[in-house]
């Protein structure tokens, strides 16, 4: 299973579209880690998305700290593959299955 972790501060409509923008078709995961933002009404929208698991942090740890909690909890849920965004990121149709091909068939373990 694929996670995929963004860490987000204050830039809840970036977030959406980047989130909007995620299409494949193999089992995933997106991992919002929010480093203590001001509450919006979006997070809420993403408490209910069954395949969006946010995490709620009290400080901001910065960059670093929230992308080590996004893929410490996808580890814990079985994730096998991860992909870290930006929540400026805004993915065309088939650019995350592409990233990940090389991945899957083992001929590299990494992809930037």
């Amino acid at each position: 299973m694929l996670g995929i972790i963004i860490v987000n501060y204050n830039d809840w409509d970036n977030l959406r579209s980047c989130i909007n923008s995620i299409e494949i078709n193999i089992p995933y995961k997106i991992y919002v880690v929010d480093n203590a933002s001001k509450p919006n009404s979006y997070s809420e929208e993403l408490l209910r998305n069954k395949n969006i698991v946010f995490i709620k942090s009290e400080i901001n740890g910065g960059y670093s700290f929230g992308n080590n909690l996004g893929l410490s909890q996808s580890v814990i849920d079985g994730c096998d593959l991860f992909l870290i965004s930006n929540t400026d990121i805004i993915f065309n149709s088939d650019s995350i299955i592409k990233l990940i091909k090389p991945l899957q068939k083992r001929e590299c373990d990494v992809v930037g």
